[in-house]
C-alpha cells in the first residue's frame, strides 16, 4: 500500500481521503466538492471468523451544508447521509 500512496496519480486523486482537508480542532473533513463530514461516534467491530476487534472513528456528512447543491452531494443514492470510518486500532 505504501508504494501506491507515493504515486502521482494517488496524490492528485481528489476522491482519496488522504487528499481531503482535515481540521484537527473541529474534527471534520472537507471533500473535493466542499461537503463537510463531521465526527459522529466511535465504533467497535469484531470479525466473526477471526475474532479480531477493531476500533473505528465514524464521520458522517452534515445534514445542513452551505448550499443546496452541497446538500445534494452529501446524500447517497438511497438519500442517506454519506459516511466513512477510519480504523484506529486492530489493523494487522
Amino acid at each position: 500500500m505504501y508504494e501506491k500512496e507515493q504515486t502521482r496519480k494517488y496524490k492528485n486523486d481528489p476522491t482519496k481521503l488522504a487528499n481531503w482537508f482535515y481540521d484537527e480542532q473541529g474534527d471534520y473533513y472537507l471533500d473535493q466538492n466542499g461537503v463537510r463530514f463531521s465526527f459522529k461516534c466511535y465504533s467497535r467491530r469484531k470479525d466473526k471468523s477471526t475474532g479480531q476487534v477493531r476500533d473505528f472513528k465514524v464521520y458522517e456528512a452534515d445534514e445542513f451544508q452551505l448550499t443546496p447543491e452541497l446538500e445534494r452531494l452529501a446524500k447517497t443514492r438511497a438519500d442517506a447521509s454519506g459516511r466513512f470510518a477510519i480504523i484506529l486500532t486492530g489493523n494487522t
